[in-house]
C-alpha cells in the first residue's frame, strides 16, 4: 500500500446517561507519512466544538 498512516487513540469522553449535554470528544495522534507531517486531531461531537477551561 503506498498510503498509510499508524494512529494512536490518545483519549476521549462519551455523554454519561446521566448528563446527556456532556460534550463528546476523540484525540488522536498520527505519525508522518511521505506525504503528510505528525500531528493530532480533536474531534468534537458537540455543534459547538470544544471549551478549554
Amino acid at each position: 500500500m503506498v498510503a498509510t498512516s499508524r494512529w494512536q487513540l490518545l483519549g476521549f469522553r462519551t455523554a454519561s446517561e446521566s448528563n446527556s449535554s456532556d460534550s463528546e470528544w476523540v484525540v488522536t495522534y498520527f505519525a508522518s507519512t511521505l506525504f503528510t507531517p505528525a500531528g493530532l486531531d480533536i474531534h468534537s461531537h458537540s455543534k459547538d466544538g470544544l471549551r478549554l477551561c
